[in-house]
């Protein structure tokens, strides 16, 4: 069975992902009680925001014959990567962040490892998705979130273990 995906699906899962992230890390800030994690969850939020604009404008500056077609894929393997993620929990949109992660409960090394594995799962389906986009700047640009999100995972893995040894 072959898959597609036409790039306005794809960049709009791109941008979905950027907002699942920006609310997870919003609502974390507004549960943990550290002023300085407080402040690094705050400021993910933000570069997720970022993203989602980046991908928002990716989507506009698709043609109109772009819109309705499909990404040259002809092994398939890239549509059968990105069909993965999409049936993953990256994009389970009615999902919420698990209770235990927000909230008078919240538990810090819950919240960072919940994130780790987001992360993880975003760069996963970016790598996958640069591979299905044909223009060079375009590509550049994906790069430019895999290694921001690249980053966030150091980011959050560093305060991972600064928890455990406390």
């Amino acid at each position: 069975m072959s898959l597609f995906f036409n790039p306005r699906e794809v960049l709009e899962m791109a941008v979905q992902i950027e907002r699942n992230g920006k609310r997870f890390y919003r609502e974390a800030a507004n549960t943990v009680k550290e002023e300085r994690l407080r402040g690094e969850l705050g400021l993910l939020s933000v570069m997720e925001e970022g993203h989602e604009a980046m991908f928002q404008a990716l989507l506009q500056q698709l043609s109109v014959d772009a819109l309705g077609a499909e990404w040259d894929d002809p092994e398939g393997e890239a549509a059968q990567y990105l069909q993965t993620f999409s049936n993953g929990p990256v994009f389970d949109l009615e999902r919420s962040v698990p209770p235990e992660l927000v909230g008078a409960n919240a538990n810090l090394d819950g919240i960072l490892e919940w994130a780790i594995g987001r992360e993880g799962d975003s760069i996963l389906f970016y790598t996958g998705l640069k591979g299905l986009i044909p223009s060079a700047g375009d590509k550049a640009k994906i790069d430019t979130i895999i290694n921001e999100e690249m980053g966030h995972v150091a980011l959050l893995n560093r305060r991972l273990r600064e928890v455990a040894g406390k």
